[in-house]
């Protein structure tokens, strides 16, 4: 994670710090959660996002795009088939039908 101020980070990075610290220190999750001032649901969903998307061919670019929000809904369904689908979907929607 690059030395940037907790305040400056993108909803992926926060998740990717969240995630990092949920598994190398979860007993410090608390005082991020307060530092980053998000709740835990947010942050499990954050966590979702990133675990979502790793491994798939798809720009960072577009996730920030896209926005956490319609991410979370669509990542449950989400495969390496059907990726490029609900992408091309949720960036022509103003709402998102559960995937």
């Amino acid at each position: 994670m690059p030395d940037k101020e907790l305040e400056t980070l993108n909803f992926l990075e926060q998740g990717e710090l969240i995630r990092q610290t949920m598994e190398d220190a979860p007993d410090e999750l608390p005082a991020l959660l307060a530092d980053l001032k998000i709740g835990k649901r947010k942050a499990y969903y954050l966590v979702a996002v990133v675990r979502g998307f790793e491994g798939l061919p798809v720009s960072r670019e577009d996730l920030l795009k896209i926005g956490w929000t319609k991410l979370q809904i669509i990542h449950p369904g989400l495969n390496s088939e059907n990726w490029k689908v609900l992408r091309t979907a949720v960036r022509n929607s103003s709402t998102v039908a559960a995937a």
